[in-house]
C-alpha cells in the first residue's frame, strides 16, 4: 500500500473524466478526512496500487458510482472512495 504526499497539486481519481485512462500513483491517507484503514485496504485489495493503469469507462446517470477499468476487470466506486486513489495522467508519472 503506497501513500503519497507531494508539494505538487494532488490529482485525484475523482477528478477525471471518462474515456481517460491514468497510472495510480499512490493512495491518500494521511490527508484531512482521509481514507479510514479499511477504505485504504479495500482500495488495495480491489487492485487501485501505484503503477497499476485505470481507464474510466462510464459514470451512472446521476454521477456516481463510476466504472473503472483495472488489471483485467471492471469495478465501481463511489466518488467518497474514488477522492482517495491518487493519480497521474499516462506519461507523467512520478
Amino acid at each position: 500500500m503506497s501513500q503519497s504526499t507531494t508539494d505538487q497539486k494532488i490529482q485525484r481519481l475523482s477528478d477525471f473524466k471518462s474515456g481517460e485512462t491514468l497510472t495510480i500513483v499512490g493512495l491518500l491517507a494521511d490527508i484531512a478526512g482521509g481514507a479510514t484503514p479499511e477504505i485504504m485496504r479495500r482500495l488495495s485489495a480491489l487492485g487501485f496500487v501505484q503503477g497499476t493503469r485505470v481507464e474510466i469507462l462510464r459514470r451512472a446517470p446521476l454521477g456516481d458510482p463510476v466504472e473503472y477499468s483495472l488489471r483485467g476487470t471492471r469495478i465501481s466506486l463511489r466518488r467518497t472512495e474514488a477522492k482517495h486513489v491518487q493519480v497521474a495522467p499516462l506519461g507523467e508519472e512520478q
